[in-house]
């Protein structure tokens, strides 16, 4: 089997599948860059309810992806992970296209 061009762990797979749980219509989760942060991009992880058009549609540890037309390349290889301390919890984006990351550490430099 082949490996699908974005991978999510476990505990990133459960946490989205709860969070679909809250919304019964919806049937995946879409990822893109959008225009904001320092570094002119930030990751966008949002429940959808049907892909657009272009995306690209990846099945992961039980969970639906829509990928962006417009982040494919920049994303392809990225593992999602998710975190939970005493201090944070969210997701963790594992992205080996970056080429860094802004001065506040949320805007991934490609």
């Amino acid at each position: 089997m082949n490996k699908p061009p974005i991978t999510l762990t476990e505990s990133a797979a459960a946490y989205i599948r709860a969070q679909m749980a809250t919304d019964g219509a919806a049937k995946g989760f879409r990822l893109s860059l959008t225009k904001k942060g320092c570094g002119d991009a930030k990751y966008s992880a949002v429940l959808a309810h049907q892909p657009e058009k272009a995306d690209l549609v990846v099945e992961h540890n039980g969970v639906t992806l829509f990928v962006d037309i417009g982040a494919q390349l920049q994303l392809f290889g990225m593992e999602i992970d998710y975190k939970d301390t005493p201090f944070e919890s969210g997701l963790v984006f594992n992205n080996p296209n970056e080429k860094g990351r802004c001065g506040c550490g949320e805007s991934p430099i490609f």
